[in-house]
């Protein structure tokens, strides 16, 4: 294979694909007019990538081009194959100098063979004919750009066109509609269409190393363990699932945000002993109130539980709950635009410690969102399984907050969340808080 004899040997699982893609029927034309793949960053996907343009540029003479979603892509892919063409015996092979401006890389060959490096657009790719289309960062394509680019492969100068897709599960908010439709035909077994894909079926533990490997074909050698390691412990549990083990979920489970047999696994029949805190999050418009307590033991797992979800038509009897055990907990963190301030201001009448008493800011609420997540994926803390709480979070999905991609929760089908968001603020709280009473607490 030219790239073995040049650049590297590929990896089996990378010679199966390449073998796909480059099969032909008995006319001689691609047995694949479309092909994809489905697989995690930095398995070897750019090799695969420079592997096939190698092949249709020698060999076949085609012209390609090459897009990304973004130009750092395209920019690190020219680059890659630029490399390989500084080999004594592809060098003389050049027609001139590769063209290295940003945005505008290309290489070209004597016998005709060129491939162009570009950004997309919705004009992307108008212009020029070619044989082969590459569309890298594919769950990032839109159904506009793709018009714009399949013309100029329809009209093939060697009359046998092919498309590659490639591409990791789309994010919450990456298009992903071109991609989409490519991966549901593969996975019926499309005519004509050649499909690889390595991931997970759901959510599920994301600390579980045979999972990773499962969708991982190159961990090991391209990847280390450590490197996935340290991306779980940066990424919240959905990005790190999509990203690293291409998950790429369905309907409602596609905004799903905590995984239901996760969950289930956590339940317990009797809570620790420990520092308390209590979460208060109203609802928006302040209707409905979830009152939640959290448990730090000395050792082992924190423990969560509801101990309200009711009408905040009146907040008194919420106030006299926490003022009959004001001395109990580190402190009691409120949260919510209608409610919460008039929640503080009842206890501090009542004379509730001040330093006891937290309202939440922005930057908290996605801490605290983030918190409880990560402590679910990692089985590092327990709950009652009680109705109300898994009905929550069965329900449960990813809200945005602010610009910066922060996030925290909002419900499916209208459910109301205020009761996962609740124990979210009492398990933040009992983690976080110096604050200890220095007396013997129990829930009640």
């Amino acid at each position: 294979m030219l790239f073995t004899a040049y650049a590297f040997a590929p990896y089996a699982w990378q010679a199966a694909v390449i073998e796909a893609w480059l099969a032909v029927d008995a006319s001689g034309r691609w047995a694949a007019s479309r092909c994809g793949l489905l697989v995690p960053r930095q398995n070897g996907k750019t090799a695969l990538v420079c592997m096939r343009a190698l092949f249709g540029l020698v060999v076949l003479g085609e012209r390609i081009a090459y897009t990304a979603h973004q130009q750092k892509t395209a920019t690190e892919t020219f680059e890659a194959l630029d490399a390989v063409f500084k080999h004594p015996d592809l060098a003389k092979l050049l027609q001139g100098k590769p063209k290295r401006a940003l945005g505008r890389e290309e290489i070209r060959l004597k016998n005709g063979g060129r491939v162009k490096f570009i950004a997309r657009t919705r004009s992307s790719g108008l212009g020029f004919t070619i044989d082969l289309l590459v569309v890298d960062e594919a769950q990032e394509a839109t159904d506009a750009q793709v018009a714009a680019l399949l013309p100029t492969v329809s009209a093939s100068p060697r009359g046998n066109p092919q498309a590659v897709y490639c591409g990791v599960a789309p994010d919450v908010d990456s298009p992903g509609e071109v991609f989409r439709r490519i991966r549901e035909r593969g996975l019926r077994k499309s005519r004509r269409l050649a499909w690889h894909e390595w991931s997970v079926e759901s959510l599920g533990d994301v600390t579980d190393r045979r999972r990773w490997e499962a969708a991982n074909p190159s961990l090991g050698r391209q990847i280390k363990g450590a490197t996935v390691q340290d991306e779980l412990e940066s990424m919240a549990p959905d990005t790190f699932a999509r990203q690293r083990l291409c998950w790429w979920p369905t309907g409602d489970e596609s905004r799903r945000l905590i995984d239901k047999a996760a969950w289930d696994r956590l339940a317990v029949d009797a809570s620790p002993e420990g520092r308390l805190a209590y979460g208060v999050r109203f609802n928006y418009d302040g209707s409905i109130v979830s009152l939640a307590v959290a448990v730090r033991p000395d050792a082992g797992k924190a423990h969560i539980e509801l101990v309200k979800y009711q009408s905040a038509r009146t907040i008194e009897w919420l106030v006299r709950w926490l003022v009959e055990r004001k001395d109990r907990p580190s402190v009691i963190v409120v949260d919510g635009k209608a409610g919460a301030q008039a929640l503080v201001d009842r206890l501090r009448e009542e004379r509730v410690p001040a330093k006891a008493i937290h309202a939440l800011k922005p930057s908290e609420a996605i801490a605290s969102s983030a918190r409880l997540i990560n402590a679910v994926e990692e089985g590092s803390l327990t709950h009652f399984g009680q109705p109300a709480l898994n009905e929550a979070v069965y329900n449960t999905a990813k809200r945005l907050i602010g610009k910066d991609g922060g996030w925290g929760f909002t419900g499916l089908n209208s459910a109301d969340v205020t009761p996962v968001e609740a124990c979210a603020l009492a398990l933040w709280g009992v983690m976080t808080t110096k604050r200890d009473p220095r007396r013997k607490q129990r829930i009640g």
